[in-house]
């Protein structure tokens, strides 16, 4: 999927044309209609956790409709859905050498 095609699944308009054909990249299993920003620099959008003092990560359509009006961040990755896991499902097991 492109940003171009994103802007019109929600109905938002995109004025660049440069941004028309940027790519939209999938997560998933969960949740894979639900949009995440990562981008440079972090600003002040309604829902943002930021990364560090230089990125953050935005998850509200705000940002979006400031990019569709020719403002937003310098630089942005777009993705839909994540991956998430319960606690302990991650742990590591030691290995044991018998001996």
């Amino acid at each position: 999927m492109t940003l171009g095609a994103l802007f019109e699944r929600l109905s938002l308009r995109l004025e660049s044309e440069i941004l028309v054909h940027e790519p939209v990249y999938f997560g998933g299993p969960v949740q894979t209609d639900r949009g995440f920003v990562l981008h440079q620099p972090p600003g002040k959008w309604q829902a943002t956790l930021s990364v560090d003092d230089k990125m953050a990560l935005t998850t509200s359509k705000d940002i979006l409709e400031a990019v569709g009006q020719g403002g937003g961040p310098n630089k942005m990755l777009v993705t839909l859905g994540y991956s998430g896991w319960a606690a302990g499902q991650l742990g590591t097991k030691s290995s044991k050498t018998p001996g």
